[in-house]
């Protein structure tokens, strides 16, 4: 009973990696586009974030099924930040986007940009698997969970949109330029195997 405070209490979290804990203070206007499924916006953006939420829901539905592993976090919260450096981030359960990336205005923001904030919010749905759910026990595999990261962002957009060969764009967009990387012999191996002196050039 402090004048002017306020206590808020949570249900008790899963187990997670440090670096998946995060809290926001803010003044944002909240929108339920669907049930434990909104999204946080600026006052002056409420409602931008409509149409890419309808679409992520379905993404994260059919990934959900897909993968046949109900997540213990029965909550997601969406935050479209203003300057935010990253893209995003998958914070377990309240998953922070560059506003940029993530609000949609009709006329507006251009197809690609659209469907570019797609991609982005279904690789951080992917890691409630892959990184929130089971994490790399370090950093140097940091790779792991983004590399599954990003191959199902793409898997999960194929189940929805059936009409478009988003599996194609995985191999032009991701696929051949890490082949392009992981031919260079200047870069250091993230995991490095001990294969003996006499197949160094392996």
């Amino acid at each position: 009973n402090i004048p002017n405070y306020h206590v808020t209490t949570f249900q008790r979290s899963p187990s997670m990696s440090t670096y998946l804990f995060g809290w926001s203070v803010h003044t944002f206007k909240y929108d339920p586009v669907f049930p434990n499924f909104g999204i946080w916006t600026r006052p002056s953006m409420l409602g931008r974030g409509h149409k890419t939420l309808e679409k992520g829901q379905l993404i994260y539905s059919a990934l959900s099924a897909w993968m046949n592993i109900s997540s213990p976090i029965v909550k997601i919260e969406h935050i479209a930040v203003p300057d935010f450096h990253f893209s995003a981030m998958e914070n377990w359960g309240m998953i922070t986007f560059r506003e940029s990336i993530f609000l949609y205005e009709n006329n507006v923001t251009p197809v690609k940009f659209f469907y570019d904030g797609l991609t982005t919010m279904a690789h951080e749905y992917a890691h409630s698997w892959f990184g929130n759910l089971v994490t790399p026990e370090f950093w140097t595999m940091a790779w792991l969970k983004e590399g599954f990261a990003t191959y199902f962002s793409y898997l999960s957009r194929s189940l929805v949109f059936t009409d478009i060969k988003v599996m194609d764009l995985f191999v032009v967009e991701n696929l051949q330029d890490a082949l392009l990387l992981d031919a260079e012999r200047h870069l250091r191996t993230m995991n490095a195997v001990d294969v003996g002196e006499h197949n160094s050039s392996l």
